[in-house]
C-alpha cells in the first residue's frame, strides 16, 4: 500500500511512536497489552482463533476483527458488531498456467489432498471407505500433502490396499504435485464426540421420551465442522484447474457451485458417487477445472479484495473525526 502513500511498519520494528493502525493477531500477543503501549491506535484482529477467554478478550475489544469465512463471522459477531469477512490466498505467479495431466487405460487415477493432518485422520467413516471402494474397481491412488516434518506421518484411518503418497508440504513443490493430479478432494468435516452411554443408563426413559419428540430419523445427516472452517483450500485447486470435490461446509457450498464446477458431498455415498463420476469421464474433469478456475477468479480478484480490505482500514481512521 506504499504507493498510496501509507506507510507500514513490521513488529518489531515499529520506529514511529504514534500510528492510525495496528493489525495483529492472537499470536502477537493479547491487545490488553497493546493498547497501553500505543493507546491511540485502532487495532485490527486478523483471523481470531477464539479458544480461550484471551483470544475471546481480543475480538471484544478490537476496533476490527476480519474472519474468512461466514463461519468465522457469525461466531466471532456474537462478541463484537464490526466483523469483516475477507478471503485471504497467497498471490502465487504464473497461477493461470495448468499442465493438464493426460491419462491413458494403463495410469492410475491421482486423488489429491492438501491441508493439515487432522482433516485425513476424520476420514474414517466418509471418504476412507469410498476410496476402498473405488480401489475395487478403479486403477487409483491417493496423494497427501502435509507438513510431515511437524505432524508425523498420517496413520489413522488411511484407505486399505489403496496406492497412498505421502508428500511433504514444501513452498517450492507443492503446487506442480497439486497441478499433476487429477482430482483434489476437501473433506471438511470433523467426528462426532461420542456419548458416554452409562451416562444415560439412570435417565433411560427420559431420553427416550425426548428422542421421541426431536423427529429424529436415522437417515438425517449429522455433521459437525470448525467453527473457523473456510474455503482457504480450495484456492491452489481452483488455480491450477483440478477438479473438486469437497464436504459441503457453508464457505464451500459458496465457492463450489455442484454438478457445474465441482461435486459437494456429505456422506460416504456422496464421495463415492462424485469421485466414480470424475474418474470415469475425462471431459467432465476438465470442464470442472475450468469453471472452477473461471468463477473463482471471477469472485476473488486480488486487486479489488485488497481495495476492499483498504476501504475498511480507512473507515476506521475517519470514523471518529
Amino acid at each position: 500500500m506504499m504507493d498510496k502513500g501509507h506507510q507500514v511498519f513490521f513488529w518489531p520494528n515499529v520506529n514511529e511512536e504514534v500510528f492510525d493502525i495496528c493489525i495483529f493477531t492472537d499470536f502477537n500477543g493479547d491487545i490488553k497489552n497493546l493498547k497501553t503501549i500505543y493507546p491511540g491506535a485502532k487495532y485490527v484482529l486478523v483471523d481470531p482463533k477464539m479458544n480461550n477467554k484471551k483470544q475471546i478478550i481480543n475480538v471484544r475489544l478490537s476496533d476490527l476483527v476480519v474472519v474468512s469465512s461466514i463461519e468465522q463471522f457469525e461466531f466471532a459477531n456474537q462478541f463484537n458488531k464490526n466483523v469483516k469477512i475477507h478471503y485471504w490466498y497467497r498471490y502465487l505467479e504464473n497461477s493461470s498456467i495448468k499442465f493438464l495431466k493426460i491419462n491413458n487405460n494403463n495410469d492410475a487415477i491421482e486423488i489429491l489432498y492438501h491441508g493439515n493432518k487432522i482433516h485425513l485422520e476424520a476420514i474414517g467413516n466418509t471418504l476412507k471407505p469410498a476410496l476402498e471402494r473405488l480401489n475395487r474397481v478403479h486403477n487409483i491412488e491417493f496423494t497427501a500433502i502435509y507438513n510431515i516434518n511437524k505432524l508425523g506421518k498420517w496413520t489413522k484411518s488411511v484407505p486399505k490396499n489403496v496406492k497412498i503418497n505421502h508428500v511433504q508440504w514444501s513452498e517450492d513443490n507443492y503446487l506442480n504435485v497439486i497441478s499433476n493430479s487429477d482430482i483434489g478432494v476437501i473433506p471438511n468435516f470433523i467426528p462426532e464426540s461420542r456419548l458416554q452411554i452409562s451416562f444415560y443408563l439412570n435417565k433411560l426413559y427420559l431420553l427416550i421420551r425426548f428422542l421421541r419428540t426431536m423427529n429424529i430419523n436415522k437417515n438425517d445427516y449429522k455433521l459437525r465442522f470448525k467453527h473457523n472452517s473456510n474455503p482457504g483450500r480450495l484456492y491452489e485447486f481452483a488455480i491450477t484447474q483440478t477438479p473438486v470435490v469437497a464436504e459441503a461446509t457453508l464457505s464451500l457450498a459458496q465457492e463450489v457451485e455442484h454438478g457445474t464446477s465441482g461435486y459437494l458431498v456429505l456422506s460416504e455415498s456422496g464421495w463415492y458417487s462424485a469421485l466414480n463420476s470424475l474418474i470415469l469421464n475425462q471431459q467432465l474433469r476438465r470442464d470442472f477445472g475450468e469453471k472452477l478456475f473461471t468463477r473463482f477468479g471471477e469472485r476473488h480478484n486480488i486487486r479489488n479484495s485488497l481495495q476492499i480490505f483498504e476501504s475498511n482500514l480507512q473507515e476506521l481512521v475517519v470514523r471518529d473525526l
